[in-house]
């Protein structure tokens, strides 16, 4: 699978996952929390691999490479903050609203910018670089190591 469309499906999957977070009634509070829990996952291991997979491929080709990066800084951010919130409170729903909207923004314009760029490096990168991101996708996944570190990135910051 080409990358533009390895990122596409993975775009579809944390959408799904917003959601069901977003359908999720905040006195599910462990179902909320779980569902958030896998978001953070997802999105961090998604971004990582747009940032040194894709982007990396983009870097000449697209102005918007250094605001994609930036904006995954700020979604981090924005997702330790929602860790730290009761998830059956109002300001949960509201916190998790910012963030919704911000990546769904950040996906939107990254598949009509970067991806029409991307399309410049041929069909054979496309297909290499899917590889590459599907591979250290696995590997992000499946690590001891990586898991634990967005295990306690995720945790750091959650109010008990």
């Amino acid at each position: 699978m080409d990358a533009t469309q390895y990122l596409r499906d993975d775009h579809e999957l944390l959408r799904g996952l917003f959601q069901a977070i977003r359908e999720t009634p905040p006195e599910e509070r462990r179902k909320r929390q779980e569902l958030v829990d896998e978001l953070s996952e997802q999105l961090v291991m998604h971004e990582l691999i747009e940032e040194e997979v894709f982007y990396p491929a983009l870097v000449h080709a697209s102005d918007l490479v250094p605001q994609a990066v930036a904006d995954h800084q700020h979604t981090r951010e924005q997702l330790a903050l929602l860790q730290s919130i009761e998830p059956a409170c109002q300001t949960f729903s509201e916190q998790f609203e910012v963030l919704r909207r911000t990546t769904e923004e950040h996906f939107a314009e990254e598949e009509r910018v970067l991806f029409a760029a991307a399309r410049d490096l041929g069909r054979k990168e496309l297909l290499r670089l899917g590889e590459l991101l599907e591979t250290r996708k696995r590997q992000l996944a499946e690590s001891p190591e990586e898991r634990a570190v967005r295990h306690f990135n995720r945790t750091a910051w959650k109010v008990v």
